[in-house]
């Protein structure tokens, strides 16, 4: 039989099997207990996730985005953009990672803000970014074909400052190329509460969530406010603020995971990411040494050690 350890929660004590500190961050999903497998949902797991993921790299930085600073003229130039690329790139730049190098170490849900760029859907913030849409997906069904008991989640919008990508056409275009990459594994609306084990076994192992504006809903599943809550607040600028913010979901109870509807802690911050990730993950961390919680969670350059952690509060029984 498993061996347990105990520690303290905001809750009193709960305990974690000592197996959760060897788990292999690949392949974790199936290397869950069976009854947690049998009993939970994709909703009511701890989900070490990637806050704009894809965007490890800037393309360009569109003329509309220039031209409110210097005019539509030099906006357009060539030598303008060779310029700018390297300031935009430090609050542009979430990850320095490729979507299969995230999900190899342990990141299992994935947010994805969309652009068009020559005609071609790109992952965008406020800048293109070099990584195209279909090379994320592709990388997403690699990774699923190699590792068969493993799960991963969705989020799928376009970014906000590319308004002009909400249109029938570009909607569509998105939802046909994940019906082509993954369609045998989109998950339906009801998948959302069924049991990990079933639906491994059915092998719908793609929970893809779409913030849809327009057009026709062909796949996946529409988020909505009901299926999908996330602890974002335009009032935070700070880790301060940011940890106030999730303790303020655990104080009222808006972190307790529930089936059908996926939770989002927002852990990244207005800035820099790459300077104000391992200060927000280090008191995310100190934060869950005396908590545990079940929902996803969106990290900006995510850390090994975060990663691993999140992944361990699965072997934590609930109270």
């Amino acid at each position: 039989c498993r061996h347990f350890r105990s520690f303290q929660s905001c809750r009193g004590a709960v305990s974690m099997a000592d197996g959760a500190d060897a788990v292999d961050l690949e392949n974790w999903m199936s290397q869950l207990p069976e009854r947690i497998l049998r009993e939970r949902s994709i909703c009511e797991l701890a989900l070490p996730g990637a806050h704009n993921a894809g965007a490890n790299s800037v393309e360009c930085i569109p003329s509309t985005t220039l031209a409110p600073y210097m005019g539509e003229t030099l906006a357009k130039s060539s030598v303008i953009q060779m310029l700018a690329r390297p300031i935009a790139s430090g609050p542009a730049r979430c990850q320095s990672e490729s979507v299969s190098t995230l999900l190899r170490r342990g990141i299992r849900f994935l947010d994805f803000r969309l652009g068009l760029h020559q005609d071609e859907i790109r992952i965008c913030h406020t800048v293109v970014c070099s990584t195209t849409y279909q090379t994320v997906l592709s990388e997403i069904r690699d990774f699923l074909e190699n590792h068969p008991e493993e799960l991963v989640v969705l989020l799928i919008k376009r970014d906000w400052e590319h308004k002009y990508f909400d249109t029938a056409h570009n909607w569509s275009s998105v939802q046909e190329m994940l019906i082509e990459e993954l369609g045998g594994m989109l998950m339906l609306g009801d998948d959302m509460k069924q049991p990990i084990s079933q639906l491994v076994k059915e092998n719908r192992r793609v929970l893809a969530m779409l913030e849809m504006r327009n057009g026709e809903h062909l796949c996946g599943v529409l988020a909505t406010s009901r299926n999908l809550k996330c602890s974002w607040s335009s009032h935070v600028m700070t880790v301060a603020d940011q940890m106030k913010q999730i303790k303020s979901w655990c104080s009222d109870g808006m972190i307790l995971p529930q089936p059908g509807c996926l939770k989002l802690l927002e852990l990244a911050i207005p800035g820099v990411p790459y300077f104000s990730a391992p200060k927000m993950q280090a008191a995310f961390r100190e934060f869950l040494n005396n908590t545990t919680l079940h929902v996803a969670t969106k990290i900006d350059f995510p850390e090994t050690e975060t990663i691993q952690k999140l992944v361990q509060m699965n072997w934590i029984p609930r109270s």
